[in-house]
């Protein structure tokens, strides 16, 4: 499991990031946005994407009304493969690059 925390302009968030193993060598990522500690909900419209080694957005989500934490679809990648996970909110964004 990683965690990361993120700032975006005056908003911190954290990122929580966990891979398990899978039967057949693939592994399963689970990714979870969460406000930062001393903040009950996240900000309306913060967005979290999964983004290709190619760069395409393969899924988002978008945080609204007081959300506890937004979570994308669990996703499976094989070993020595990359993906990027994106956090945005207005016009301020942060990338993080993953090689598992």
């Amino acid at each position: 499991m990683i965690d990361l925390g993120m700032r975006l302009g005056r908003t911190t968030v954290a990122l929580l990031v966990a891979i398990a193993q899978e039967c057949d060598r693939t592994l399963r990522v689970h990714v979870q946005l969460y406000p930062a500690i001393g903040d009950r909900y996240l900000p309306t419209n913060i967005k979290l994407s999964l983004i290709s080694d190619t760069g395409e957005n393969l899924h988002e989500v978008e945080s609204t009304v007081q959300n506890l934490c937004i979570l994308l679809n669990d996703f499976h990648v094989e070993p020595d493969e990359s993906f990027s996970i994106r956090v945005a909110l207005d016009d301020l964004s942060i990338t993080e690059n993953f090689v598992v």
